[in-house]
């Protein structure tokens, strides 16, 4: 399990997995929310993993809400498009068949 944007770590049948865009305060970008679609079907076949604590690296922020950055040069499709992206990964993480708990650090902020 390899991912641009988060840090998987399993050990003693945890997953134990950060969004790792410190300097964004990680906020989720296109990105982070493919890594996160990717992450829950890879932990969904996974045998090992029993359950998954997700947490942002760093001291700041759990997780800054959408990167606002990043929408800046989308037109109305492309953000149609964000949105159904985040939709998608959000439902992943929510239907996974194993336990995931957020380890809030810092800020968590968005919708």
């Amino acid at each position: 399990m390899t991912y641009e944007t988060l840090l998987v770590e399993v050990k003693d049948s945890i997953a134990t997995v950060k969004v790792n865009r410190p300097k964004a305060l990680n906020a989720l970008n296109g990105v982070v929310l493919q890594d996160l679609i990717n992450l829950a079907a890879d932990l969904e076949q996974n045998t090992e993993v029993g359950a998954v604590i997700l947490t942002g690296e760093g001291d700041k922020a759990f997780v800054a809400g959408a990167d606002i950055a990043s929408m800046q040069a989308m037109n109305a499709l492309d953000a149609k498009r964000f949105c159904a992206l985040g939709q998608r990964a959000m439902r992943a993480i929510e239907t996974l068949s194993k336990p995931v708990i957020a380890a809030v650090n810092g800020f968590c902020l968005g919708g």
